[in-house]
Parts: C-alpha cells; sequence; structure tokens
C-alpha cells in the first residue's frame, strides 16, 4: 500500500489488486495496517465471494424449503375454514393446532426461516465486495441470533418433549389436552422472549460500555456479534450454550431410549427418570406396545439430532477456534475453511424439512393438491400422520394404542397410532380437510 504524491490518497499497490479485492483503498487500509485494527469492515476476495455465494445458495435452498412448509400450512389452513365454516363449526380456529409438537414445529421453522433469510442478505456483500458495519449488517445480526439460537433451543424442546412422551406414565394417549398445549406455547413463547431480551439487552450493555465498537459487525464474511472479548459472555448465553446443550442432551435422551428399547436400560414404574443398566439385555415384553414400537420411533428421531450435530458443529469449532486464535487457519485457508463450515450449516433449514418429509409420508412437498370433497383413496392404502413419525394404517382405527411418535412400522403387526388429522402438519389426501365430514 502507499500514498499518492499528488493526491495524498492511499492505493493499493500492484500486488494487492492481484490478490482481487474489489474494496476500495481506504476500506483496504482500514481493514489492514496502515490503521488500528479494526473488525467494521472485511474486504472480501475473488475466492471468498465465491464461496460465499456457495454459502448464499444453501441459504437460498433453506429459504425455498421452508417457505413451501409455510405456504402448504397456510393453504390447509383455508381449506379447514371453508370446511369448518360449511359446517357452522365456528370454533375450529382452536382445532388447527391439536398437540405441543405442532406448536415446537411451527416454532423450529420459523427460525429456520430466519436463519435462511440472514444468509440471503449476504448477497449485498458479495454485489459490495466487503463487508461493512451499519444498518444492515445490524440487521443481518439479529436475524441471524434469531434464527440460529430459535432452532437450538426448539430443537431441544423436541427432544425433551419427545423423552417425556415416552416416560411420563400417560403421557402416551396422544391426546393433545389443553394444559399440555398451553405449557408447550409457554414454553415457545420464552424462547422468543429470551433470544429477543438477549439482543436488545446484549447490544444496549456492550454499546453503552465500548460505544466506539458496534454490537453487530463482520465476524469476518457475514455479520454476527462482533470478535471482542467483552461479547463473549453473549455469544455464549446467547447462543453457543444453547447449540452445545441442545446435541449433548438430544444425544444422551435418545441414546437412553434407543439402549431401553434393546433391553439394556430398565426404567423404574415408579418414577420417569429412575433407570437401571445392564450390560446383557434383559427380555422385554413383547405385549407392550410401547416397548415394540419405541425402536423404530428412536431409529427415526436420533436423526434429529445427528444432523443437528453434522451443522452446528463445524460453524461451532471454527468460530471458537478463530476466537482464540485468529490465524489458527492461516491466512490463506482462513476463509475456505469458515465458508465451508457455513455452507453446512446453512442448509439446516433443508435438511429439516427433509427430515418431515422423512418420517412423514406423503406430506408437505408431496401431499394432494385437490381441493375439500375429492375422492377418496381406496381403503388400506391411507398414511397415518404423527407428529414426529409416521406409522403405516391398515384402514383400521386404532384408538387405544399409544400415541408416540414413530417411524415406519418394521413388524408388519399392529397399525400404527392414529392422530387428529386437522392439524396444521396434515398435508395428505385423506384429510379431513380434503374431504366431507360432519365432525372432527
Amino acid at each position: 500500500m502507499k500514498i499518492d504524491p499528488l493526491s495524498g490518497n492511499i492505493t493499493q499497490t500492484i500486488d494487492e489488486y492481484r490478490r482481487g479485492f474489489v474494496c476500495d483503498a481506504n476500506d483496504f487500509e482500514l481493514q489492514h495496517s496502515l490503521a488500528p485494527a479494526s473488525s467494521t469492515v472485511t474486504c472480501l476476495s475473488r475466492g471468498d465471494s465465491i464461496g460465499l455465494t456457495v454459502a448464499v445458495e444453501a441459504g437460498f435452498l433453506s429459504l425455498l424449503s421452508v417457505g413451501w412448509v409455510f405456504f402448504l400450512i397456510l393453504r390447509n389452513i383455508v381449506r379447514y375454514t371453508r370446511l369448518m365454516r360449511s359446517k357452522l363449526r365456528f370454533t375450529y380456529i382452536y382445532e388447527l393446532v391439536q398437540d405441543p409438537v405442532d406448536i415446537f414445529l411451527l416454532s423450529l421453522f420459523t427460525a429456520d426461516f430466519f436463519q435462511a433469510l440472514a444468509a440471503v442478505m449476504d448477497v449485498k456483500w458479495i454485489h459490495e465486495g466487503v463487508v461493512r458495519a451499519g444498518p444492515v449488517c445490524t440487521a443481518q445480526g439479529v436475524i441471524s441470533t434469531l434464527g440460529e439460537t430459535g432452532v437450538a433451543i426448539t430443537t431441544l424442546l423436541i427432544a425433551v418433549y419427545t423423552f417425556l412422551l415416552y416416560r411420563t406414565p400417560g403421557g402416551a394417549s396422544g391426546k393433545g389436552d389443553r394444559a399440555s398445549l398451553i405449557i408447550a406455547g409457554a414454553l415457545v413463547a420464552l424462547t422468543w422472549a429470551f433470544v429477543t431480551v438477549m439482543i436488545v439487552v446484549g447490544r444496549q450493555i456492550s454499546e453503552k460500555s465500548h460505544p466506539e465498537i458496534p454490537y453487530f459487525e463482520p465476524s469476518p464474511y457475514w455479520c454476527w456479534i462482533g470478535n471482542h472479548r467483552h461479547n463473549l459472555v453473549y455469544k455464549i448465553i446467547g447462543e453457543y450454550a444453547w447449540m452445545w446443550l441442545n446435541l449433548v442432551g438430544s444425544i444422551v435422551m435418545y441414546s437412553i431410549l434407543a439402549l431401553s428399547s434393546h433391553g439394556n436400560i430398565q426404567f423404574h414404574d415408579d418414577s420417569w427418570w429412575a433407570m437401571s443398566f445392564s450390560l446383557k439385555p434383559k427380555a422385554v415384553n413383547g405385549d407392550d406396545s410401547k416397548t415394540k414400537l419405541v425402536l423404530p420411533t428412536v431409529r427415526t428421531m436420533l436423526a434429529y439430532p445427528f444432523w443437528y450435530s453434522v451443522t452446528v458443529l463445524p460453524p461451532s469449532v471454527v468460530r471458537w477456534a478463530t476466537f482464540v486464535n485468529p490465524n489458527v487457519f492461516g491466512e490463506s485457508r482462513r476463509g475456505a475453511v469458515s465458508l465451508a463450515a457455513i455452507t453446512v450449516f446453512r442448509l439446516s433449514g433443508l435438511i429439516n424439512v427433509g427430515l418431515l418429509l422423512r418420517t412423514r409420508p406423503r406430506t408437505v412437498l408431496f401431499g394432494s393438491r385437490d381441493d375439500i370433497g375429492g375422492k377418496k383413496k381406496k381403503e388400506g392404502k391411507e398414511s397415518t400422520i404423527q407428529k414426529l413419525g409416521a406409522g403405516q394404517s391398515d384402514g383400521r382405527e386404532d384408538t387405544d394404542g399409544p400415541d408416540i411418535p414413530l417411524a415406519r412400522r418394521s413388524d408388519g403387526g399392529v397399525p400404527g397410532p392414529r392422530r387428529p388429522e386437522s392439524s396444521l402438519f396434515s398435508f395428505n389426501s385423506d384429510s379431513p380437510m380434503n374431504h366431507g365430514i360432519t365432525e372432527v
């Protein structure tokens, strides 16, 4: 870098231009040696822009996937509203959400939407060739925090709920009673209130104690909480703690259920948490329908913590490593490592939609688009929808069996439990929303 003797302006050398940076000389100087260390500007090289473009595409795929889910939910609400009005049922609004997992999934996909939207905002930085602190940077930081923390906490709520659904006496009835819906709604409301308070309070405290440093700034290829030590507590309490608690808690809970289904762990009937472990599997009661059905449930639900760990681990490791030592990966590899990690992370929404498709047959993307009152499919081919999994129906009603989340049945015997089909997430063509009925 040098100073033009005529104008006095700072200009870049030929070697610096060859590196492919497109920001102006003042931004380049601010980021590098001639000015005090600054995190308010990050100049993007051509390679950085290409890598960030791939990350944006991953976020765009998640945004489209989650947007499709919400479009289909809206479509079902419209169909269900028309049906209930035709039946003079004016309390239908209270029937749209019928068990706690409906509420948790709505929260999860809302958080996925925010996370994907923040990812797509990187288009501005790619276009300008520089990531700069300011209003847009702050907006991206806020939206990103809402999404990332919201996904972490909501996924943890789903994990805990599924575990308690299996362990709590009577909890596997599958009936979304008013109390459970209120509790689930309160937990989700507290989740979003906590995330909002952390953003507002964290920013106010940080910028009051360090007014010269923005709370949200380049980190370095997108905007998030600034890489300063006084912000570390907000990163941990506001996001990292929930990510790692979710990861560890989910793996522990579902591992316990998996070992229980194989007879290595026996739960005590007098307590929902007391258990004993044996290296030699003990015989389980074959007549216990809950025991018979738990193995496919566990196999299905293990996909959630597994894929969450796949998407969370890379960016978490990179963020912590670069915070401790900004040059840990070397100047030439730092950008590639960070962008590869964030690309995986930004596929979270797409993966969650894929898991919903995998565990709930003939739903979401592949549901029938027929209007209400269309022809029913032949008896015996009707899919049964569960909240976090799906059993296959043979056309018979099963009103007494436990309504726990299930994967596809592998035993070919007793049909899987049925849940009310007027849920927001019941997208199959055999739902009451698609046929004339007298009662729901």
